[in-house]
């Protein structure tokens, strides 16, 4: 979707889920970059929604699975929670304001949102 700068190294594994690593636009597309733009021209507010599923690291409805295939990531929930949090940075930083952020990974399963971890970077964009 975006060229992605969020890497964990620590994880034991490069996570480059971006377009970057794709053929597309010869890996210098910014889907993103164009959805905003193209919502200003039009006058609509753009919004963000989380990921509920991630093959690559094993995530269904937001939760991260507890028996992985051959070629996914193992990571915990809190590894997952510090990707998604590093990629919404990284896309209010990038791309301005948002009218809206969905959590609805988090309220649709049966494992709560830990509230702690994300309010800090809610309030920041409020202020915004």
């Amino acid at each position: 979707m975006l060229p992605s700068r969020t890497a964990f190294p620590e994880f034991g594994f490069v996570y480059n889920y971006s377009v970057r690593a794709s053929p597309w636009k010869n890996g210098t597309g910014d889907i993103a970059a164009e959805f905003v733009n193209s919502c200003k021209k039009y006058g609509i507010a753009p919004g963000y929604m989380g990921a509920m599923n991630n093959a690559f690291l094993n995530v269904r409805s937001g939760i991260v699975g507890t028996s992985p295939v051959a070629g996914q990531a193992v990571i915990t929930q809190d590894q997952y929670t510090q990707i998604l949090l590093a990629q919404l940075r990284q896309i209010w930083t990038d791309y301005g304001q948002l009218a809206e952020v969905s959590t609805a990974p988090f309220t649709i399963t049966s494992r709560p949102c830990n509230w702690a971890v994300w309010q800090p970077q809610y309030r920041r964009r409020r202020a915004v």
